[in-house]
């Protein structure tokens, strides 16, 4: 949910992240601190046209890039996953954002999570190798999903480290979370 959809239903809580306003925004913040996104840039963005989706990138997204003077190349929209019986289709689409992207000269991508691997996927194929700009986190669960050649690609902020790290890198548990191992294992 979005800040529209948190204002409907003010005692809906996300406990795992914040809303899709924030997270989209920290992704976008990030690449263009780390460098991984410029004024330099050939952008392409894939969305789906999800109610919430749609507002963050009219409302927060686009603005902020034209705020930092970085144009969109390619902006490619695919209808609203509503089930498994649209699952085909969107990875048709996300296909076909592929190549509209490199015939483009795309070489930053934004997109996140399955698509992301979908597109990956298909782009080393074709040895079509842009950055990723992953807008939900979630780093190290790419490293097994898409093909090696396209990891080093991926900029994924996050902020969640059980999630955007991977355990290697991981900080020393708390003591809220070590008690919380212990009364599990004493629980069995």
């Amino acid at each position: 949910p979005d800040s529209v959809d948190l204002a409907k239903y003010p005692n809906y809580i996300i406990s795992s992240e914040p809303m899709l306003d924030v997270y989209n925004l920290v992704a976008y913040t990030s690449g263009v601190q780390d460098g991984w996104l410029k004024p330099t840039s050939k952008l392409g963005v894939l969305n789906f046209d999800c109610p919430a989706t749609m507002r963050v990138w009219k409302n927060v997204i686009k603005p902020y890039l034209a705020s930092q003077k970085i144009p969109i190349t390619v902006e490619q929209t695919s209808s609203c996953i509503k089930g498994s019986s649209d699952v085909g289709r969107a990875a048709q689409d996300v296909q076909q954002a592929v190549l509209k992207m490199q015939s483009n000269g795309v070489d930053v991508v934004a997109i996140t999570d399955i698509p992301l691997v979908v597109f990956a996927t298909s782009a080393e194929t074709q040895r079509y190798r842009p950055k990723y700009l992953a807008t939900e986190g979630g780093g190290p669960s790419y490293v097994s999903l898409v093909p090696a050649g396209q990891v080093p690609n991926i900029h994924s902020p996050g902020w969640a480290p059980v999630f955007d790290l991977a355990p290697s890198q991981q900080p020393p548990r708390t003591t809220a979370q070590r008690e919380c191992l212990a009364s599990l294992a004493r629980g069995g």
